[in-house]
C-alpha cells in the first residue's frame, strides 16, 4: 500500500511540477510576454489536465491489478493522495498574504488546479471546481479500478508460474 501512495503521489507531483515551474519557466525563457504566451499556457493547461485524468483512471487500474489492492485500501491511498485539497482550503482559510507565497502553497495550488482549472477553462464554472475535482478524480480512479485489458491475466498468470 505504502509502494502505490508513492507511486500515485509521484506521478501526480511530476505533472505539477510541469504545470506550476517548468512550463511557465520555459515559456518566459522562450517567448516575450505576450498573447502567444498566455494562449500556449493555456494549452498546456488543457493538455496537462487530460494527462491528469488518464492517469487517475491508470492509477486505480494499476492499484487493482498490479498492487492486488482491495477496495478500502485503495480508497484510503486516494484519499491520502486528496490531502493537498484540504491543504490548500486551510491555506486559503489563514488567508495568505502574496508575500508569503512559499513553495508549498504554490505546490497545493498547483495540485488542486490540475484537473480544477481546466474545468474553468472549458466550463466557465468557478465556485464549485474543486469539489468538481476532487469528485472527478475520485471517480477516474474507480473507473480505472473497473477496467480490465488481456494482459492482466497474462500478468496474473506469469507471477503465479513462478
Amino acid at each position: 500500500m505504502l509502494r502505490y501512495g508513492g507511486l500515485c503521489s509521484s506521478v501526480i507531483a511530476i505533472l505539477v511540477v510541469c504545470k506550476v515551474w517548468l512550463f511557465p519557466y520555459m515559456l518566459h525563457r522562450m517567448l516575450a510576454i505576450g498573447d502567444l504566451g498566455a494562449l500556449l499556457y493555456e494549452m498546456g493547461i488543457l493538455v496537462l489536465g487530460s494527462t491528469a485524468l488518464i492517469m487517475y483512471v491508470l492509477l486505480g487500474h494499476i492499484g487493482k491489478y498490479r498492487f492486488r489492492l482491495g477496495r478500502r485500501h485503495q480508497l484510503a491511498c486516494v484519499l491520502m493522495l486528496q490531502l493537498p485539497f484540504f491543504l490548500h482550503g486551510w491555506l486559503k482559510m489563514m488567508s495568505v498574504s502574496p508575500h508569503m507565497m512559499t513553495p508549498l502553497y504554490q505546490f497545493a495550488e498547483g495540485w488542486c488546479s490540475l484537473i480544477a482549472e481546466p474545468i474553468r477553462l472549458l466550463f466557465f464554472v468557478y465556485p464549485w471546481t474543486d469539489v468538481i475535482a476532487v469528485t472527478l478524480s475520485l471517480l477516474l480512479v474507480w473507473i480505472g479500478r473497473g477496467l480490465r485489458t488481456e494482459m492482466d491475466d497474462f500478468f496474473f498468470f506469469w507471477e503465479n508460474r513462478k
